[in-house]
């Protein structure tokens, strides 16, 4: 069973701001989540650690080529650390809210600047809250608050509806 759910507390929650969408790298060292600031937009932030008992650092806002003057949230970070899919409004858009990504060459590095996912993922409504499955093939994410699912292999990407039997709050827009 689960544990009873506490907050992870300063320096990431506050009491002036907005926190959600959060992503925990595979190692539980990184945390990048949204955080809607004083402006009305929400931007992506991240935390780190150096163990898995020490305190989390100060938040540090991710770069301008990730956040711009449009919302961007709902960050998923890959199992190896190395892509962050996000969601924005942003130039370049297929809808309204489309999922990006971004690549570091290493977990040292400094983000890419982030390429829209296209149209064999995003389409005219709104595509967000993505998570990268263990296998580092696999997406969930939500299309107008339904789970869909994305596969990529050699042959390019294939989008489909989840399959039924996912838990009810998986149907629950995340926006």
């Amino acid at each position: 069973p689960w544990s009873t759910p506490v907050p992870i507390g300063p320096p990431i929650n506050t009491s002036y701001m907005h926190e959600t969408g959060p992503s925990l790298s595979a190692d539980g060292l990184e945390l990048y989540f949204a955080l809607l600031d004083t402006s009305s937009v929400f931007s992506l932030w991240v935390t780190t650690r150096a163990s898995l008992s020490g305190p989390w650092t100060a938040p540090k806002k991710l770069p301008p080529l990730i956040n711009n003057s449009n919302t961007v949230l709902n960050a998923g970070l890959s199992p190896d650390g190395l892509s962050l899919v996000f969601s924005s409004r942003r130039t370049g858009n297929v809808g309204n809210v489309d999922l990006w990504i971004s690549r570091r060459a290493d977990l040292k590095a400094d983000w890419q600047p982030p390429v829209n996912l296209g149209n064999k993922v995003n389409t005219s409504k709104n595509d967000f809250a993505s998570q990268i499955l263990a296998d580092g093939k696999t997406m969930l994410f939500s299309r107008d608050g339904k789970p869909y699912l994305t596969f990529t292999s050699k042959t390019g990407i294939t989008t489909a509806l989840a399959p039924r039997g996912f838990p009810d709050n998986v149907r629950e827009p995340w926006l």
